[in-house]
């Protein structure tokens, strides 16, 4: 017997703690989802978790686009408006000191408490959610972890995870909307929505009708001032360069020594349709011309 209880004693000192884990997950339409699950015996009470957006253009718009139900207390939130009650405002906290966070923000903490309002000293003992509901044009990656500033998790025999715990996750906001034979060169220069205009690919770069003397057409001076400004430019990203929308070619062209997205193909694209009426709607499905 004596044996047995030493065996299960060292078993016991070896054995791993079970910790409350998290996961992520892309929940579609652009909701972030974060799942706890905590192991037998932990009563949760407190959590603070920090979201760094590392791509895109993503952000949190409003508290109310985060729900954290059960959790019924906002902590920031309450350090930030006087005479606070159990229930108000929202959990989106500043990342670097106490209280709520300006939004939109790209950088932000979740801060949730739970507090038993039936006087029981309660805590949350089952799994659960958190949903991000984020704004953007751009698909877009965020790293989570713990907020060490508010503590991480805190209960009752609750084994935080390791230090340096980090997940990122990725939300799609954008979908496939080209769908035309140009698709590895869409997804080469970042997916950018304005490739997904049907007219696009024959000098449209703004998706809007111009007028012109005493006409309305696809392809104006808008659209020219969109390719100046990218005109033999050093291409980044949609959102950096937004000006994307005028390599009507779909290719990098050769100019001097240097490749560039938009340049005198385009240009010639442009031109032939420039003031024009019928402008085809094929850009979806047919490669463009290339003069």
């Amino acid at each position: 017997m004596k044996k047995t209880l030493a065996m299960l004693l060292v078993l016991a000192l070896v054995a791993p703690a079970m910790a409350v884990t998290f996961t992520a997950s892309d929940a579609g339409s652009g909701v972030l989802k974060i799942d706890y699950t905590l192991a037998s015996g932990e009563v949760l009470r407190g959590l603070a978790l920090k979201l760094t957006r590392t791509s895109g253009d993503a952000v949190v718009a409003a508290g109310t686009d985060v729900t954290v139900a059960p959790f019924n207390t906002f902590i920031d939130f309450a350090f930030s408006n006087a005479g606070y009650q159990i229930g108000q405002g929202h959990p989106v906290a500043n990342p670097a000191a106490a209280g709520v966070a300006t939004l939109p923000a790209s950088t932000f903490s979740i801060s949730v408490g739970y507090l038993d309002q039936g006087g029981n000293q309660a805590g949350i003992t089952t799994n659960g959610s958190i949903t991000v509901k984020l704004t953007g044009t751009a698909n877009s990656c965020f790293d989570i972890e713990m907020d060490t500033l508010r503590g991480g998790v805190v209960g009752d025999n609750v084994v935080a995870p390791a230090a340096g715990w980090k997940i990122n996750q990725c939300v799609v906001l954008v979908t496939d909307c080209y769908t035309g034979p140009d698709f590895a060169q869409w997804t080469l220069v970042g997916k950018p929505q304005s490739w997904c205009t049907p007219t696009q690919c024959h000098g449209d770069a703004n998706n809007a009708v111009e007028t012109i003397g005493k006409g309305s057409f696809r392809v104006g001076y808008a659209d020219l001032s969109i390719l100046v400004a990218g005109f033999s430019k050093a291409y980044v990203d949609p959102v950096t360069s937004p000006w994307i929308a005028a390599d009507f070619n779909h290719a990098p062209e050769t100019i001097g020594k240097g490749s560039f997205r938009v340049g005198y193909a385009d240009l010639n694209i442009l031109v032939n349709y420039f003031a024009k009426t019928g402008v085809p709607t094929d850009c979806l499905t047919a490669s463009p011309v290339k003069p």
